[in-house]
């Protein structure tokens, strides 16, 4: 995550909580302490939670778990905050992150969607995006959009077709 990251980039960790069948609703973890990052966790958490209807558990400093600091949120460069979804062991919220979590965290997203479009690619992502575009697995380049479903699906079709092809032709 270092490697590919700066320090003003966002990364959000995604996981599913597990308690009891009577646990339920959506939290956000942010690195403890930092005013800012508490802030912005909530209004993170508040859009998801709106969004797809589970209980807003709010946004809770990383030391307030059992581990006392989460490292995806303290030993990364970015600013990290990591969102539980739902329970998994609570069927109702287990329905409601698989219907709608998508939506949830596009909207949340859209916070953050605006700066990205217009940003340079660091020379990795030129690289990457060469390469996709020189085997034919993405086309378009179009690197900074949303991608649909549907797109995610024919990267993967092109990647398999790539890959089979290079090992076939060895």
């Amino acid at each position: 995550i270092n490697t590919h990251t700066k320090e003003d980039d966002l990364l959000i960790s995604l996981h599913m909580n597990s308690a009891n069948a009577l646990a339920h609703g959506t939290e956000m973890y942010y690195y403890g302490g930092r005013e800012n990052d508490k802030q912005e966790a909530q209004r993170y958490i508040n859009i998801f939670a709106q969004k797809t209807g589970l209980w807003d558990r709010g946004a809770k400093p990383d030391f307030s778990t059992r581990h006392k600091r989460l490292g995806i949120i303290r030993d990364t460069r970015p600013r990290a905050f990591l969102i539980e979804l739902g329970f998994i062991s609570n069927r109702e919220d287990l329905m409601i992150v698989r219907q709608g979590a998508v939506e949830g965290l596009e909207a949340m997203l859209q916070l953050n969607h605006e700066p990205m479009k217009n940003r340079e690619l660091e020379s990795w992502e030129q690289e990457a995006m060469r390469f996709a575009e020189m085997t034919g697995i993405m086309t378009e380049g179009r690197p900074l959009d949303n991608i649909t479903r549907v797109e995610v699906a024919e990267v993967c079709r092109k990647l398999y077709t790539y890959l089979l092809n290079k090992f076939h032709s060895q």
